[in-house]
Protein backbone atom coordinates (compact mmCIF):
# COMPACT_ATOMS: atom_id res chain seq x y z
CA UNK A 1 0.00 0.00 0.00
CA UNK A 2 3.04 2.32 -0.13
CA UNK A 3 2.86 5.38 -2.28
CA UNK A 4 4.72 5.03 -5.58
CA UNK A 5 8.41 5.69 -5.01
CA UNK A 6 8.19 5.55 -1.20
CA UNK A 7 9.27 2.48 0.69
CA UNK A 8 9.29 1.82 4.42
CA UNK A 9 13.08 1.58 4.53
CA UNK A 10 13.62 4.91 2.74
CA UNK A 11 14.07 6.71 6.06
CA UNK A 12 16.90 4.41 7.15
CA UNK A 13 19.51 6.18 5.03
CA UNK A 14 18.86 9.72 6.36
CA UNK A 15 18.87 8.34 9.91
CA UNK A 16 22.18 6.54 9.26
CA UNK A 17 23.75 9.73 7.88
CA UNK A 18 22.57 11.75 10.89
CA UNK A 19 23.93 9.16 13.33
CA UNK A 20 27.30 8.95 11.56
CA UNK A 21 27.62 12.73 11.50
CA UNK A 22 26.73 12.92 15.19
CA UNK A 23 29.36 10.34 16.06
CA UNK A 24 32.01 12.08 13.93
CA UNK A 25 31.21 15.44 15.48
CA UNK A 26 31.27 13.96 18.97
CA UNK A 27 34.65 12.33 18.42
CA UNK A 28 36.12 15.59 17.12
CA UNK A 29 35.84 16.94 20.66
CA UNK A 30 38.63 14.58 21.68
CA UNK A 31 41.08 16.53 19.54
CA UNK A 32 39.97 20.05 20.42
CA UNK A 33 42.85 22.52 20.47
CA UNK A 34 44.10 24.05 23.65
CA UNK A 35 43.79 27.80 24.10
CA UNK A 36 46.79 29.34 22.35
CA UNK A 37 48.95 32.02 23.91
CA UNK A 38 47.63 35.05 22.06
CA UNK A 39 48.94 37.67 24.44
CA UNK A 40 46.31 40.14 25.58
CA UNK A 41 43.76 38.48 23.24
CA UNK A 42 44.14 35.04 24.83
CA UNK A 43 40.92 35.35 26.81
CA UNK A 44 38.97 36.31 23.67
CA UNK A 45 40.45 33.43 21.68
CA UNK A 46 39.62 31.08 24.55
CA UNK A 47 36.05 32.36 24.68
CA UNK A 48 35.74 31.89 20.91
CA UNK A 49 36.97 28.30 21.16
CA UNK A 50 34.55 27.67 24.03
CA UNK A 51 31.68 29.13 22.00
CA UNK A 52 32.56 26.93 19.01
CA UNK A 53 32.72 23.85 21.23
CA UNK A 54 29.31 24.70 22.69
CA UNK A 55 27.84 25.19 19.22
CA UNK A 56 29.29 21.84 18.10
CA UNK A 57 27.77 20.18 21.16
CA UNK A 58 24.35 21.66 20.41
CA UNK A 59 24.67 20.61 16.77
CA UNK A 60 25.54 17.08 17.84
CA UNK A 61 22.51 16.94 20.14
CA UNK A 62 20.21 18.31 17.42
CA UNK A 63 21.57 15.80 14.91
CA UNK A 64 21.02 12.91 17.32
CA UNK A 65 17.47 14.09 17.99
CA UNK A 66 16.82 14.36 14.26
CA UNK A 67 18.10 10.80 13.76
CA UNK A 68 15.79 9.59 16.54
CA UNK A 69 12.85 11.43 14.96
CA UNK A 70 13.57 9.94 11.53
CA UNK A 71 13.77 6.44 12.99
CA UNK A 72 10.53 6.99 14.92
CA UNK A 73 8.82 8.16 11.72
CA UNK A 74 10.11 5.07 9.95
CA UNK A 75 8.68 2.85 12.68
CA UNK A 76 5.36 4.74 12.68
CA UNK A 77 5.17 4.49 8.90
CA UNK A 78 5.80 0.74 9.03
CA UNK A 79 3.14 0.29 11.73
CA UNK A 80 0.58 2.29 9.74
CA UNK A 81 1.48 0.38 6.58
CA UNK A 82 0.97 -2.97 8.32
CA UNK A 83 -2.31 -1.81 9.87
CA UNK A 84 -3.64 -0.52 6.55
CA UNK A 85 -2.62 -3.70 4.76
CA UNK A 86 -4.41 -5.81 7.38
CA UNK A 87 -7.53 -3.64 7.10
CA UNK A 88 -7.60 -4.03 3.31
CA UNK A 89 -7.14 -7.80 3.57
CA UNK A 90 -9.90 -8.03 6.19
CA UNK A 91 -12.23 -5.92 4.03
CA UNK A 92 -11.81 -8.35 1.17
CA UNK A 93 -12.74 -11.46 3.14
CA UNK A 94 -16.31 -12.74 3.26
CA UNK A 95 -18.03 -11.33 6.32
CA UNK A 96 -15.20 -8.81 6.81
CA UNK A 97 -15.78 -5.12 7.49
CA UNK A 98 -17.18 -3.02 4.69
Amino acid sequence: MSLPGIEIGDLNEPARILIENTQALDSSGDSAPEVPNAGPSTIFVGEAITSLAQAMSELMIASARAADAVQACDENYATAEDSNTAAVVDAGTPGGPR
